[in-house]
């Protein structure tokens, strides 16, 4: 009956070390997806300011063209109204 409970110990202790590997190699993987998670999310981060700044020169550019374009029609406008 010893020999059985000692078997058993044994068994027992031997799955519990088996989990432990397993979870040492979880936590590994975890701590590899959580490390290409923050890269993968810094790395959106740092494109989306990219086209956030790409977006705002172009904004700039189009309200620039569109006072220009204003500014020639006022132009045409007048010398239209002078040689009426």
């Amino acid at each position: 009956m010893r020999d059985e409970i000692g078997k058993m110990l044994q068994q027992i202790l031997s799955e519990l070390k088996e989990l432990k590997s397993g979870q040492a190699r979880i936590e590994e993987k975890l701590d590899s997806v959580y490390d290409h998670t923050v890269k993968s999310a810094e790395d959106i981060t740092e494109t989306n300011m990219k086209l956030v700044d790409q977006v705002i020169d172009d904004i700039d550019y189009l309200k620039h063209k569109e006072h220009k374009t204003e500014e020639d029609l006022y132009k045409l406008k007048k010398n239209l109204k002078i040689v009426k």
